[in-house]
């Protein structure tokens, strides 16, 4: 019995040695797998306040269009004052890209071979903080650091920084080759008016990798068969009949598009006309609500709540998303049922209704207004306030030899300078101009701009701030230090 005893307790440090080493072997097996999991399966999160790390929905889908890999070369020093934000931005192009966006850091002091190989290849002079695109067919852009920022405080702090909006339409420029060139219709509109409207077509037209030209069609015999979008917004003039007589010419044509966006003020019969007759036809009436409180007289509301209805069209990502259109909005008549147009290879589709409780009165002018289903459109039918239109070739059902495709809105200020925040509708008219132009499903979401944030204080508050850090705060840490070594002393 002695001798079991003694032999059970000699075999007991042999097995705790191997219960020690199977722990450590299976906890070492265990941080191979958790590491593994972690490169192959991650998720980043953005705390950011103003999500400064996050790339846009659009760009996303810019990297899902990269057909031959694109490598962005890094080439900033470290003390630039946006160096972090562009390594930042960059280096969620590549992780993003999945091997199709490709990260490359230069050390402006240390690479001197790789420098003089892209000088070589692409005629690139390093003398400042640059970030490069570099496309198939050595294609290539360069964005200098202040391409980056679209404007500087006077004391030299960065107000903007758009870092996004010129990378991703740099890459959709190498992808596509080309600029697409939009066309914005001047008609009998003013100079300084048309300035306006372009003024506020620039920064989304340029983030999309496109060029902004008016058009004035009465010089012309045609209209340029090389245009991607025809721009009809907000004109206060009809169309004549040459003008609307070569829109028909070239929407029969294939390949052709447009985004049309009415001014609900303006008297326009042949644009009116033409609409109608591709399935999208304005009515002469006002968008609105009736808003009674108790107590108070009841008034009208114009400001028009809108929600995107899903579809295989502009709206494909962006169903169920809601806006508002500000100033006055028409309704549109749009005709997707409509045998005729079938037939024709012509097909409308509803994009945006006004919400419940709005519907289009075609006595808008009175002062007392009430719903008529006799007279006016709403309930139980819906009031589409957006539509879009594709026509194919005869004979082509399904589309497979083009398409000409337009989009028509009621309200004239889907873009306004007036409302800056309302950026889905924003969101909507640039998917518009990149669903017209057959760039992709869904692709138009602008990227967004980041700005920084600051918290202005006054000499007063800085003040006490200063009084805080220098004196308050180490007072209190020395008193619980003092309580902590009184209570010690007692015990």
């Amino acid at each position: 019995m002695k001798n079991d005893n003694s032999q059970k307790k000699a075999s007991k440090p042999w097995l705790r040695l191997a219960e020690v080493v199977l722990q450590i072997v299976l906890a070492f097996i265990l941080f191979l797998q958790v590491n593994y999991l972690s490169c192959r399966r991650n998720e980043a999160w953005d705390l950011s306040r103003d999500q400064r790390f996050t790339l846009s929905p659009a760009t996303e889908q810019v990297i899902g269009q990269i057909g031959e890999p694109i490598t962005l070369v890094l080439a900033f020093l470290s003390s630039s004052p946006i160096y972090e934000e562009v390594r930042a931005l960059a280096a969620e192009y590549d992780r993003l890209g999945k091997g199709q966006v490709h990260l490359e850091s230069l050390d402006l002091s240390r690479s001197r071979d790789r420098m003089l190989e892209l000088e070589s290849l692409y005629g690139v002079k390093f003398n400042g903080d640059q970030l490069l695109v570099l496309g198939p067919e050595n294609r290539f852009k360069v964005l200098r650091s202040e391409d980056l920022l679209i404007s500087e405080t006077a004391d030299g702090r960065i107000s903007q920084f758009v870092g996004e909006e010129r990378v991703s339409s740099s890459i959709l420029e190498l992808i596509e080759g080309r600029e697409r060139r939009i066309a914005l219709l001047a008609g009998d509109r003013p100079s300084d008016e048309l300035a306006a409207v372009a003024s506020r077509l620039i920064p989304f037209i340029e983030a999309q990798n496109g060029r902004l030209e008016t058009l004035n069609l009465e010089d012309k015999q045609r209209i340029p068969a090389d245009l991607d979008c025809l721009l009809i917004l907000g004109n206060t003039t009809d169309l004549t009949d040459r003008e609307a007589a070569l829109l028909e010419q070239s929407w029969i044509r294939s390949q052709f598009g447009v985004v049309c966006a009415l001014d609900p003020g303006a008297t326009t019969p042949n644009l009116d006309g033409f609409l109608r007759s591709v399935g999208l036809g304005p009515r002469r009436d006002r968008v609105l609500s009736v808003v009674e409180i108790p107590g108070m007289a009841a008034r009208k509301s114009l400001e028009v709540p809108v929600v995107l209805l899903p579809s295989e069209a502009v709206t494909k990502d962006m169903g169920a998303m809601t806006t508002r259109f500000t100033g006055l909005t028409r309704s549109i008549n749009v005709l997707f049922e409509d045998d005729l147009l079938l037939a024709e290879n012509i097909r409308p589709i509803p994009l945006a209704a006004a919400s419940e409780g709005f519907w289009g009165e075609t006595e808008y002018q009175e002062e007392q207004l009430s719903y008529n289903p006799d007279r006016d459109t709403g309930a139980p039918d819906l009031v589409f306030v957006a539509g879009a239109v594709e026509r194919g070739l005869p004979g082509d059902a399904n589309l497979e030899r083009g398409a000409s495709r337009m989009v028509v809105m009621g309200n004239s200020e889907v873009i306004s300078a007036e409302s800056p925040s309302q950026q889905v509708a924003a969101d909507f008219f640039v998917s518009s101009m990149n669903w017209v132009m057959k760039r992709g499903d869904g692709l138009g979401l602008p990227p967004r701009s980041r700005v920084e944030f600051s918290l202005p204080l006054s000499g007063a508050d800085f003040g006490r701030l200063q009084i805080w850090i220098l004196f308050v705060f180490p007072a209190a840490f020395l008193a619980v230090a003092a309580l902590v070594l009184w209570r010690r002393r007692r015990w």
